[in-house]
């Protein structure tokens, strides 16, 4: 209990607000993992052996949704630009999209107290403020599409899912020799695993980059239509000599 005329400093109000989203955060990013809320600093605990070698997967994970992060803006203020000659409200609807993605962002850095812990108050009133301005621009429809576009930032932790895969395929693969009993069938096998590692590693990155740059990026301002590209369109070919004639 608070001492009478005592009054509550808006950092310990906001203290359970902070809490709630962080361990949200750490729940739906890091997959319920105590290592990474340790490392993003959501938790009290001493930093052990195991949860320091999680945190580099973490911090793997947190660079690959960054790279989503400005990616997506991007593609929001590229969209904003090109609608705003044709469609403001539309650009609106885009901008504002994208404050509030960075606005997100700001407000969960705050809760893991990766930025100052006082930016998380700010940044969620500023999204309060932000949500209305976003329906009366897009319609009803756009608290659905900032959810898509959020989640099409999370899209971006398939980078992470790649290398790690490919990490522990190559691993697994050097563990063969020795887990069979004989060493020529576990080079054998070994081999095997490097070869489709390989593979993997040729297809994969660049699968991924391309379905990242057309379905999370590109959607946000590229729209089929118009005119037909025709870049030599406004020539018209002049006749040549006429080869078949003889001449005398």
């Amino acid at each position: 209990m608070p001492a009478p005329g005592a009054v509550c400093s808006p950092d310990r109000r906001s203290q359970p607000l902070r809490s709630a989203l962080a361990a949200l955060a750490s729940a739906v990013i890091a997959g319920q993992s105590p290592a990474c809320t340790s490392a993003l600093g959501a938790s009290q605990e001493p930093p052990t052996q195991a949860t320091l070698g999680s945190a580099r997967y973490c911090a793997a994970l947190a660079a690959s949704i960054g790279l989503g992060v400005v990616h997506v803006v991007l593609g929001l203020i590229l969209g904003a630009v090109s609608a705003g000659r044709h469609e403001p409200r539309h650009a609106i609807g885009r901008g504002v999209s994208a404050v509030m993605v960075l606005l997100v962002v700001a407000a969960l850095l705050a809760a893991f107290k990766v930025l100052p812990t006082q930016l998380f108050t700010p940044s969620v009133i500023a999204l309060l403020v932000a949500f209305p301005v976003l329906v009366l621009a897009e319609g009803l429809i756009a608290p659905i599409e900032l959810l898509a576009t959020l989640g099409n930032v999370m899209s971006y932790a398939r980078i992470m899912a790649i290398g790690t895969a490919s990490v522990m395929l190559a691993v697994v693969a050097n563990q063969m020799v020795g887990a069979v009993g004989s060493t020529t069938i576990g080079l054998v096998f070994a081999l095997l695993f490097h070869l489709v590692n390989f593979a993997i590693g040729l297809f994969s990155p660049a699968i991924h980059a391309l379905r990242l740059h057309y379905v999370e990026f590109f959607g946000k301002f590229y729209s089929p239509g118009g005119r037909r590209y025709e870049p030599f369109g406004h020539r018209t070919a002049s006749p040549g000599p006429d080869l078949t004639r003889k001449t005398a």
